[in-house]
Order: C-alpha cells, then structure tokens, then sequence
C-alpha cells in the first residue's frame, strides 16, 4: 500500500487546485483537503493506483456539502486525460443517474435494485423460465410489488380473464423473500406481481 502513486498525483493536484479545490470550504478544512483525506484512506485500505486518483478526485463534478463543481458534466474528456479513463469512468449510468446498485442472488442472478424495486437481468440466449416471450440482449422482465394478498391478485386476474403463466411462487425481491404470480402483457413481455412474505 503506502501513498498513492507520485508520479500521477502532481498534475490532479495542480488542476484541483487550479479550479478552487483548495480554496473551496469543506468540513474538516477545504475541499482539497477532504480529497486528500479520501486518497489517503484508500490508499491505506490497499485500492489500486486507478481507484486512488479516483478518490483524489471523486467530488470533482461536484457533491453535498459545498455549492458548485470544478468540472462540468461535459468535461469528463478532461478528467479522462488528468487521471486515467480507469478512474474516471465511474459508476455505470444506472448507478451514477437512477442510484440503481448491482446485486447477486440466487444461484449467481444479476439485478439492479432501487429501494422496493428490482431489475432481474437477464443473460441472451440463457434465459431463465419464466422469461419474455421474444427475449432480445438488453431487456429485463418487470416485477410490480403490491400489498395485495396473492390470492385477491390471482382473483383478480381470472376476472379480467388474464392467464397465470406461473405462481405463486416463493422468490427473491429487492428487499426480501417475496410471492410472486406471472403473466404476460399483450406484446407477451414477462409481468411479475410480488408481495413481500
């Protein structure tokens, strides 16, 4: 571990500086400071060079605790070029816009969670049952929580004449073991109706 790598630090600082980083108020002193700190940190943890400048310069966009940014949202080419396109990539737009984090679960299933919410990905041309009806790269099935009771939705369903193509069934939801009935919406896209156990 040690201190991040010296070779790459001088121009990050001088650039930070340059925007008003170091002039910048932050608890604990200024915002260069606070990145220093973070850098710092990192480094003792072990990270990589790559997440260390990364750190160096995670607020650069901007952050709570002061008004402003030091880059534009425009001039990621600009901190690309500074730090490394490793370090500057970030979070992918799920993460980094919609505040969506990865999860695992199950036997090895990828989904994106948001609060109550859950994105089950899909793997092409290795789906799981009960999947789309045309699955293509990129889509997701859609799971819908309510606190109806599965036995009103499945009740429900009969009375609008809406086929289960599964369930009740025991799965796993972004917040616990949920309930969960299938159908099919008119374009034969996989709906699935959770409530929490």
């Amino acid at each position: 571990m040690g201190r991040p790598a010296p070779a790459r630090w001088p121009r990050p600082e001088e650039f930070l500086s340059a925007r008003g980083a170091d002039r910048t108020a932050h608890p604990g002193g200024t915002l260069l400071e606070h990145l220093h700190r973070v850098a710092h940190l990192l480094s003792a943890w072990g990270a990589d060079p790559d997440a260390q400048l990364a750190g160096l310069c995670h607020a650069a966009y901007g952050t709570d605790g002061f008004d402003g940014s030091l880059l534009g949202t425009t001039e990621r080419g600009v901190l690309a070029e500074l730090i490394g396109d490793r370090a500057s990539s970030g979070p992918p737009p799920s993460q980094r816009v919609l505040g969506m984090r990865p999860v695992t679960f199950g036997d090895g299933r990828r989904a994106l969670s948001l609060g109550s919410s859950k994105i089950n990905l899909h793997r092409a041309g290795r789906e799981l049952v009960p999947h789309a009806a045309r699955p293509t790269p990129g889509s997701a099935d859609l799971c819908l929580v309510t606190e109806t009771p599965q036995e009103r939705v499945l009740a429900h369903l009969a009375a609008c004449g809406v086929p289960v193509e599964e369930g009740p069934v025991p799965r796993t939801g972004a917040l616990g073991p949920i309930l969960s009935t299938y159908l099919r919406d008119p374009d034969g896209n996989l709906i699935e109706i959770s409530t929490y156990t």
